[in-house]
């Protein structure tokens, strides 16, 4: 009885530390997964006369004019696939793009309405 109950008091005192280091782990995914998003966007910059889309620009949203750039390709045209748009902590499992919720449209390269 007594062995059991210090491996429950141990438990009690771990289970905490390691809910914050899992906290921790998925804070540094989601900082890896911006650092790549970023490298992508520094890459189509450098190959667009140094243009990063606000919005959609041509018809497709930034997130998909940066997959060539970037190191995961997309399955079966699914954008849930890629696994660098998505952070772990977001809590809308759905949504395919976790980084950017709100995304504007603009007409040309100088438009800043």
């Amino acid at each position: 009885m007594v062995v059991i109950a210090i491996i429950a008091l141990l438990m009690a005192i771990l289970m905490p530390a390691l809910q914050r280091v899992k906290k921790q782990a998925k804070a540094v995914v989601c900082k890896s997964n911006l650092r790549q998003i970023s490298m992508g966007a520094n890459f189509y910059a450098e190959e667009y006369d140094f243009f990063v889309p606000r919005g959609a620009s041509g018809g497709k949203a930034w997130y998909e004019l940066f997959m060539p750039f970037l190191a995961q390709r997309v399955t079966d045209n699914d954008y849930r696939t890629v696994d660098i748009y998505r952070c772990p902590s977001y809590p809308d499992k759905e949504q395919t793009v976790c980084y950017v919720v709100n995304g504007w449209e603009f007409e040309s390269k100088t438009d800043m309405v």
